[in-house]
């Protein structure tokens, strides 16, 4: 797998985590094995502003990034505080109820509004940047 082979030359490179987790569902780097959650927290243990890593760790329901424990909706509002113009984020927050986006709070209805907003506009934030 070119994830796995990318982490074994060089561990520190955050989109080749999210590849692994997300292409891969997890993989074996370095002799050690990483299920998809545990790539998305070593993909933000390299750079914790990496929207796709946060959106993806989100949808495994949240985990560890920073020695911090972040839920699910705390994963939603960092791709948001990353990436403010990710649909998906959006609207996975709305489903939960709403949360708190650079300081203001957005109910359930306001976050379907601003994913209906970010998907009028170009490309929208994806899972995994290409």
């Amino acid at each position: 797998d070119c994830f796995e082979k990318t982490l074994n030359l060089d561990s520190g490179i955050a989109k080749a985590w999210v590849g692994l987790g997300y292409w891969g569902d997890g993989g074996v780097v370095r002799g050690r094995s990483y299920d998809a959650k545990q790539c998305y927290e070593q993909a933000l243990a390299h750079d914790r502003n990496d929207a796709s890593a946060w959106l993806n760790l989100g949808i495994a329901g949240g985990g560890v990034a920073a020695g911090s424990e972040y839920r699910e909706r705390q994963c939603y509002e960092q791709v948001l505080r990353c990436d403010a113009g990710c649909a998906k984020a959006w609207r996975y927050l709305g489903e939960l109820g709403g949360g708190e986006v650079s300081g203001e709070l957005y109910d359930e209805n306001a976050c379907y509004q601003q994913a209906e907003l970010c998907s009028a506009g170009p490309d929208e934030a994806a899972q995994l940047d290409e």
